[in-house]
């Protein structure tokens, strides 16, 4: 069993909106530049078709409403009618026996209530912007080829239709596809068509005060590392951020033993 925070919420209207042939445009970019970026097809139980991974660590998701109904099945017991059976192993007779407060109990009135809220939630904004530490730090993005795995910008569709107001949007999304992150960071278990050391490379919204919010930083998709010069990176982004550390290094306060 793989361990596995919880994603960020935000935004997920933008990214549901944004046309694959963007996602599959960045896939096909990647490659030229040697990465292997990619995008992960999933099962839409809702349409019965085979179709794009959105949400998730891994992708697996193809929708807001879809990633809804398992979690409240999965993490709540809530059968919907997508998931219409109640969710009691054969150990747990107390919950078998449980009398439903609704059949189904997640009604199909709360899950639309539910994925409304959801796909409206909005991102934090970019605080001290125009601090020379900060823009010290958006230097190195690019030549660090961070980029090309965070995608910096995305524009949602010309019509989206589940929230007319998002339509032809751009927002910062520092995200969106699948790489191979090495057996340090397998978690054992395949899901559709990515392997077990894939992850989808999360936006990189909200770091500067999740320490604060959580008491405790937890980055990665199993909490490993507790600060963001802690994530593993390759050889490439190491070599591009080297003078910022060292410069960080030379001026950082000393310390008193």
């Amino acid at each position: 069993m793989g361990r596995c925070g919880a994603h960020h919420l935000w935004l997920r209207a933008s990214v549901k909106s944004v046309p694959a042939e963007t996602l599959l445009g960045f896939a096909a970019r990647q490659r030229a530049h040697g990465l292997n970026g990619r995008p992960n097809y999933v099962w839409d139980a809702t349409n019965q078709r085979r179709t794009l991974g959105r949400f998730g660590w891994k992708a697996n998701q193809p929708s807001v409403r879809q990633q809804i109904a398992p979690a409240t099945w999965g993490d709540k017991g809530l059968p919907s009618s997508l998931f219409p059976r109640q969710n009691c192993a054969d150990v747990h007779t107390l919950c078998r026996q449980e009398v439903p407060g609704n059949d189904p109990e997640l009604t199909d009135s709360q899950w639309d209530d539910l994925e409304t809220w959801t796909l409206g939630l909005a991102a934090p904004a970019r605080r001290n912007w125009h601090d020379a530490e900060v823009q010290r730090g958006a230097s190195l993005f690019e030549p660090a080829q961070c980029g090309h795995c965070h995608v910096p910008t995305l524009v949602t569709a010309d019509v989206y239709a589940r929230l007319p107001q998002l339509s032809r949007q751009m927002f910062l999304a520092y995200t969106d596809l699948l790489h191979e992150m090495g057996e340090a960071l397998s978690d054992g278990r395949p899901d559709f068509d990515v392997g077990a050391r894939d992850w989808r490379a999360p936006p990189l919204w909200g770091l500067g005060l999740s320490e604060l919010v959580n008491e405790r930083g937890a980055l990665m998709h199993d909490g490993r590392t507790r600060r963001a010069h802690q994530v593993p990176a390759g050889d490439l982004m190491l070599r591009a951020t080297a003078p910022a550390l060292r410069h960080r290094q030379r001026h950082r306060p000393c310390r008193r033993a």
